[in-house]
């Protein structure tokens, strides 16, 4: 670019053009070139704003303090859920060993549904404590799979503890249900690292 001006500024020279009109063209020049090379770097700027604006659209950037806060407080949630989750399954186990003596077989039963109500206590805790600190979506899930192994403490009391625990048919539906809390905590736990992969520390 210096070379041409120099080439120009040589040749106008050259041929007698008086050093006003020398200075009338460069101005000429020199303000038709600064604007083309604005709106060249105005367009170009345009489009990497708008391709970081794409990149900030799958990132929730938040500080140190909430994300340290959001982790332990889904670290704790999961540790009662899938602790609650384990405890249920317990209850209606797709193999099992029991005794053989009814006596001792009810006591073992009684153990289980203990055990799985702990359990379920403090996982009902947490959910209910952090209500306001989670996402919706992903309370939902929580509360969700909650519900359900409520529900299972409510047929292992019809199954095994108040009534017969040979019934097929009565055990049915808590087997099927067992399995779609299975899959229920796959979906939340996926839910739950989509989003943590989701933030950014500030």
């Amino acid at each position: 670019m210096n070379n041409l001006w120099q080439n120009v500024l040589g040749f106008l020279a050259s041929i007698g053009v008086s050093a006003g009109l020398i200075v009338a063209v460069v101005k000429f020049f020199g303000e038709n070139i600064a604007k083309h090379l604005a709106k060249r770097y105005e367009n170009q700027l345009a489009k990497e704003f708008e391709e970081y604006k794409k990149s900030l659209e799958n990132k929730n950037y938040i500080s140190k303090v909430r994300f340290d806060t959001e982790f332990a407080i889904y670290k704790d949630l999961s540790t009662a859920v899938i602790n609650m989750v384990f405890k249920n399954e317990m209850l209606f186990p797709i193999a099992d060993s029991v005794p053989k003596n009814e006596a001792e077989r009810k006591e073992l039963f009684k153990k289980r549904y203990a055990e799985a109500v702990q359990a379920f206590d403090i996982a009902n805790k947490s959910i209910t404590s952090n209500a306001a600190f989670i996402q919706e979506n992903i309370y939902k899930l929580f509360t969700s799979i909650r519900n359900k192994c409520q529900k299972q403490l409510l047929n292992y009391n019809l199954c095994e503890i108040y009534g017969p625990s040979d019934d097929s048919k009565l055990r049915l539906a808590p087997y099927d249900l067992s399995v779609e809390i299975s899959k229920d905590l796959d979906s939340l736990l996926n839910e739950l690292r989509a989003y943590l992969n989701s933030l950014d520390i500030l």
